[in-house]
Order: C-alpha cells, then sequence, then structure tokens
C-alpha cells in the first residue's frame, strides 16, 4: 500500500507542473489548432488520472469494516496499480506528443519566418537596384540639365555680347553671320 501511495503522491506532484508547462507552450501558440488539440488530450488524460485517484480515495475511504476492507484493499492494490499506471503512461504519451506537436509547430514557424525574411530580402535587393538605377537616371538627368543651362547662358551671352556690339556700332550683323 506504501508503494502505491507514492506512486500517486509522485502523480499528485507532477500534474502541476505539467499543466503549467502546457499552459505555457498553449499561451505561445494560441493560433494554433493542432497544439491546442493536443492540449486538450493532455488535459482529459490529467483528468482521467485524477478521477481514477478520487474514486480509489473515495471507494477506500468511506468503508466501515476495516479489516476486511484492508483485506479487498491488499488484492485489488495490484490490479488499481495497474490502472494507474495506465493513466499515468497515457498522461506521459499525451504530454510527449504535445511537446512534439508544440515542437513541430515551432519548427513550421521558424521555416516560414525565414522564408518570409528571405523574401523580404530579396524584395529590398531588388528596390535597392531600382533606388540605384533612379540615383543613376538622375544623374544622367541633373547633367542634361547642366549642359542646357550651359548652352542657355552661351547663347545668352553671344546674344548680349552681339546686341551690345550691334548698339555700339562695332559690327554689322552680317559680320556675326559670317558673311
Amino acid at each position: 500500500m506504501a508503494e502505491l501511495n507514492a506512486e500517486i503522491a509522485s502523480a499528485l506532484e507532477e500534474i502541476p507542473i505539467t499543466l503549467e508547462h502546457m499552459n505555457r507552450i498553449q499561451n505561445v501558440f494560441k493560433k494554433s489548432p493542432s497544439v491546442q488539440r493536443r492540449g486538450a488530450e493532455l488535459y482529459v488524460a490529467i483528468l482521467q488520472c485524477l478521477s481514477h485517484i478520487l474514486l480509489w480515495y473515495k471507494r477506500h475511504s468511506t468503508k466501515k469494516d476495516a479489516f476486511k476492507e484492508k483485506t479487498k484493499v491488499f488484492f485489488q492494490q495490484s490490479r488499481y496499480s495497474e490502472a494507474l499506471a495506465g493513466k499515468l503512461q497515457n498522461i506521459k504519451d499525451s504530454s510527449r506528443r504535445f511537446k512534439d506537436e508544440a515542437a513541430v509547430h515551432d519548427y513550421e514557424l521558424s521555416t516560414n519566418t525565414n522564408k518570409e525574411v528571405k523574401f523580404s530580402n530579396l524584395k529590398l535587393d531588388a528596390m535597392d537596384e531600382n533606388l540605384l538605377s533612379v540615383k543613376e537616371d538622375l544623374a544622367d538627368i541633373r547633367q542634361d540639365v547642366r549642359d542646357v543651362i550651359k548652352e542657355e547662358i552661351l547663347r545668352a551671352l553671344a546674344l548680349n555680347y552681339f546686341n551690345s556690339h550691334l548698339e555700339a556700332g562695332l559690327a554689322s550683323d552680317e559680320h556675326f553671320r559670317g558673311e
């Protein structure tokens, strides 16, 4: 009976830790139906185990005939212990599946994030190339504008020079035309 009580105590100590760990994982993966479903399966396994423990104590704590009850408990202990072991194994299996599912979901998220980062980097590289092209085009336009301004300034200077020489009578229209 002491061994059975030790198994029960161990299970009761482990369950809150398992629940707390599961709750933290479920909070991280709130949008994952598969992680939530595995969490629900683990809750059910825990509740089944707790129900099994409580029923055992309820059945064996309300009997009046102590000797008869202790004899019955002694013979049923093995069967109960096997059933409890099965329930505890179910918790372990459910917990493992839950953790595995969370790990898979985490891997999928990491993979998707890496793909999105790579895609974003490709888009940024393309934008950099476009910006470089625009910068080169602007440099070409700037040079063209400078060339046009120089031509216009030279034309204006030549026209001023011509007009000033015409007004001063130093040259004629034919002189500037090369005639």
